[in-house]
């Protein structure tokens, strides 16, 4: 699986969804870093906006359309057709920053890494918000469980060894795949210089709200958010601290605990996970951010947790009624 920097060719995979507003840019972008050998694949999910005709602009991106499928598939059908040695699933709000290319051919020319790319870094005007959740990122090179699949290089070889994404995941395939690569006896590497800018960032409170909620509804619905992973493990510790707070409530009226007590143990959760990232990439700088983006982010976990739980209840009830 030894890969000549000098004559490997990359596919370029971008799924989109109506992605009028960044997809020239990402084009734009890729051109600027790719090699003569390398193509661009845009898989159309079925945009009804100008998405299309801006992609017709530029002649030699390979237009596919597959309309009402997941994100997985859609890169999944863009790997079916591409001829380059090496799958960069790169997100139509996504812009490729200067020497991308030549980061990941040195990050891949080790024969037992399977797969790099790196955190996405905000736009240059984004808010605190977005600043802060996105802080986590390596300095240097480092081999971790999983990538955002926004920035994904994989080798064609691994890609194939694993079958791909999964196509029944709504979400978090990201994380599926990756857990894919080290079991088949890969390294993913991250790579703060494989580094692209995220446009589509959420740019409310109500906005990365809903989106966390959305990504925990598509784990739990299949399963992955119930592996026993940390934030599965954060996530139970959240409820147990939920409800022994408002047992604690009790015990606060009838004056045999202190008030203080209940803030301490509503947020120590959040708290405890906002310090273990500021601890693990050093930086100090948006600790409290943290604690009130984790705040939601358990909170829009456990909507989601209670939403999969009820339609599982509801598909349950259905089936026995039918039954019998």
């Amino acid at each position: 699986m030894n890969l000549d920097p000098s004559r490997i060719t990359i596919s370029f995979i971008i799924p989109v969804l109506n992605g009028e507003k960044y997809i020239k840019g990402c084009l734009g972008h890729i051109c600027s870093e790719m090699a003569p050998e390398d193509e661009i694949i845009v898989v159309d999910n079925g945009s009804t906006d100008t998405t299309l005709s801006i992609v017709r602009g530029y002649p030699s991106v390979r237009i596919l359309q597959y309309p009402d499928i997941t994100i997985g598939a859609l890169r999944n059908r863009g790997a079916n057709a591409a001829k380059g040695d090496i799958f960069a699933f790169i997100d139509s709000d996504c812009l490729l920053c200067k020497d991308w290319r030549q980061s990941v051919e040195t990050t891949l020319g080790d024969d037992n890494v399977g797969a790099t790319g790196s955190t996405c870094d905000p736009p240059l005007d984004a808010n605190w918000m977005v600043r802060a959740w996105q802080s986590s990122r390596v300095r240097h090179q480092t081999a971790v469980h999983y990538l955002n699949s926004a920035n994904l290089v994989v080798k064609r070889q691994v890609f194939e060894s694993i079958e791909g994404f999964d196509d029944e995941l709504v979400t978090d395939e990201d994380s599926d795949i990756g857990l894919k690569i080290n079991l088949a006896g890969f390294i993913i590497i991250e790579n703060p210089d494989v580094r692209v800018i995220n446009l589509g960032v959420p740019e409310t409170l109500r906005q990365f709200y809903r989106q966390k909620k959305w990504h925990a509804i598509g784990g739990f619905k299949l399963g992955i958010g119930t592996r026993l992973d940390k934030p599965m493990i954060m996530h139970v510790l959240f409820l147990l601290s939920a409800l022994a707070t408002v047992f604690a409530v009790y015990f606060v009226e009838v004056g045999t605990l202190n008030p203080t007590v209940i803030p301490a143990l509503f947020l120590w959760v959040p708290v405890a996970t906002a310090l273990y990232r500021i601890l693990q990439y050093k930086n100090f700088r948006y600790f409290f951010h943290l604690v009130v983006l984790y705040l939601i982010f358990y909170f829009a976990r456990t909507e989601a947790l209670t939403q999969a739980i009820w339609t599982q209840n509801a598909k349950s009830t259905t089936k026995n009624v039918r039954s019998s």
